[in-house]
């Protein structure tokens, strides 16, 4: 699991900053199960939003979401 701060979105991947202020990339797709107090889509995923990101890590460092879960709750 990862939390944090989304600081990047080009439509294929996010950076998500993390708390100790390092960075990781994270790839989705359409079929990236996205949610929030109310169900989301991958437009939702958006720079300045805090998330928990729920995948596998790849080879590279990277990881591929299965899910990103969007939170209400500001995680410094």
């Amino acid at each position: 699991m990862l939390n944090g701060e989304i600081i990047s979105n080009d439509g294929e991947s996010i950076t998500l900053k993390i708390s100790d202020d390092s960075s990781k990339i994270v790839f989705f797709s359409d079929t990236t199960k996205v949610s929030k107090t109310t169900e989301g889509i991958i437009s939702d995923v958006a720079v300045g939003k805090q998330v928990m990101i729920s995948g596998t890590q790849n080879s590279d460092g990277s990881y591929t979401a299965k899910t990103i879960t969007i939170s209400s709750i500001i995680i410094k």
